[in-house]
C-alpha cells in the first residue's frame, strides 16, 4: 500500500476516462487502478474469471466466518450482477469457479500458496494478503482476518471497476507502509455528522485500508456530570460513542478522541458556569493557575476516557496563546512559558495514565517552546 494520497487523486482521475474508453471485452485493471497501490501486482493475461451463476462465495470454515464483515461486503459487491445467484458455502478445500477466502493458517491456504509459488513475509503477518483471479476462480488469503478483510475491500474495488461479470486476471501482493493510516475529522464546527454518517464514513476509511478515525471534539461530547456542555450542538453521547466503535471494530478501525485539555474551549468558557475557568474573561484557554480546572479535566477525562476502547487518547493542547497573559502570568514570570505548559501537560497525563491510555498531542507549541521537553 503505497503513497495513498497521491495516487486517491490521480486514481478518481483515470477512473473517468476509462469508463468511456470500455470495449466488450474483460476491462484491465492497472496497479494505479488500486487505491492504495498494491506492494506488488502482476497481471495475468488471458485469465478472465467470468462470473457465472451460480456462485459460489467459499469462506474456508477453520479461519473465516460465513457472517464476517468481509463476507457481507462482498455479497453486496457482487449484487451489481444481479443475475448470480450468490451463495455463501462454506468449506475447507479451495473450489473451482468460486471466490474462495481464507486465512493463511488454513491447510487449503497452506498448500495453494505452497504450489503457487508463493509465502507469508513477516511484513504480510499482521495485515498482509494475497489476491489471485485466474479463469478458475478467485482467491484471497490473509495473514489474519485483518489482512483478508483488505483482500477482500481490493477485490470489491476490481468488482465496482467491471462493467460486465469478467473480473481481469491478476495477482496481487499486498501490506500496509504505515500502521496508522487515516483522518481526523473535526466534528465541533457545526457540521456534525448523524451516527449514520459516521458509520459511513468509517466503511468509506476501511474500503481503501485506512485503520484510524480521530474524532476532534472540544465540546462534542455529553458529559453526564455537565448536561450543557454540547447541549444543542449534536454532541455524541456515550452510548452513540460505544455504538460506532462497535460498527468500526467490524472494518477493523480504530476510533481515537481528540479532546482538548487547554486551549479550544470557547465553546465551554462562553457558559456563565465555567467563565471562571478562563485564562481571562473572554479567553479560549483554560488556566494553568487556578485549582479548579484540573478539578474540572478530572471530573471530564474521568467521563470520555474510559468510553473509548483504544489505548490512544490524544489531549489537543495546541494553540494555547492564552496562556500567560491573563491568571498564569504571575507564574509564567516566575518560571517561563515552557515550564508552566510542561506542568500542564504533565498533571493531564497522570490523568490519562489512571485509564491506561498512551497520551498523544499535537506539537506546535512544542515547537514554539522547545525547552517543554526538559
Amino acid at each position: 500500500m503505497r503513497h495513498p494520497g497521491l495516487i486517491f487523486c490521480i486514481t478518481l482521475l483515470g477512473l473517468g476516462m476509462h469508463a468511456n474508453g470500455f470495449s466488450q471485452s474483460t476491462q484491465a485493471i492497472k496497479e494505479n487502478d488500486l487505491i492504495p497501490v498494491p506492494q506488488d501486482f502482476r497481471p495475468i493475461e488471458n485469465a478472465a474469471f467470468v462470473l457465472q451463476a451460480p456462485l459460489k462465495i467459499v469462506p474456508e470454515s477453520s479461519t473465516v466466518d460465513p457472517h464476517a464483515t468481509a463476507v457481507t461486503e462482498l455479497v453486496a459487491a457482487l449484487d451489481k450482477f444481479k443475475s448470480l445467484k450468490l451463495r455463501v458455502t462454506p468449506a475447507r478445500k479451495i473450489p473451482t469457479k468460486a471466490i474462495f477466502l481464507a486465512q493463511s493458517t488454513a491447510p487449503a491456504a497452506k498448500k495453494w500458496l505452497q504450489q503457487n509459488g508463493l509465502a507469508f513475509t513477516a511484513q504480510m503477518q499482521a495485515e498482509g494478503y494475497v489476491l489471485q483471479i485466474s479463469k478458475q476462480g478467485v482467491v484471497v488469503i490473509g495473514g489474519s482476518s485483518r489482512g483478508l478483510f483488505y483482500g477482500v475491500m481490493t477485490l470489491i474495488q476490481v468488482i465496482e471497476q467491471a462493467k460486465q461479470p469478467r473480473l481481469p486476471g491478476m495477482q496481487v501482493r499486498d501490506w500496509p507502509a504505515l500502521r496508522f493510516r487515516g483522518v481526523s475529522d473535526d466534528i465541533s464546527r457545526g457540521q456534525v455528522s448523524t451516527l449514520a454518517h459516521f458509520k459511513k464514513i468509517v466503511r468509506f476509511l476501511a474500503k481503501y485500508k485506512m485503520n484510524t478515525y480521530m474524532l476532534y471534539l472540544e465540546d462534542m461530547f455529553r458529559f453526564k456530570k455537565y448536561p450543557q456542555i454540547g447541549q444543542g450542538r449534536g454532541a455524541l453521547t456515550a452510548e452513540e460513542t460505544k455504538e460506532l466503535q462497535a460498527f468500526a471494530k467490524n472494518y477493523f478501525v480504530e476510533i481515537i478522541p481528540i479532546f482538548q485539555t487547554l486551549g479550544h474551549y470557547e465553546n465551554i468558557l462562553n457558559q456563565p458556569e465555567f467563565m471562571h475557568l478562563a485564562e481571562f474573561p473572554g479567553a479560549a484557554s483554560l488556566s494553568p493557575a487556578k485549582p479548579a480546572v484540573y478539578d474540572f479535566l478530572q471530573d471530564l477525562i474521568d467521563e470520555i476516557a474510559p468510553v473509548f476502547e483504544s489505548p490512544y487518547f490524544h489531549m489537543g493542547a495546541d494553540e494555547s496563546w492564552d496562556v500567560g497573559k491573563g491568571a498564569s502570568r504571575a507564574l509564567v514570570e516566575r518560571y517561563d512559558i515552557a515550564t508552566v505548559h510542561a506542568r500542564h501537560y504533565q498533571k493531564v497525563a497522570a490523568m490519562l495514565r489512571k485509564h491506561h491510555k498512551k497520551v498523544l498531542m499535537y506539537g506546535d507549541i512544542i515547537l514554539q517552546h522547545p525547552t517543554i521537553l526538559n
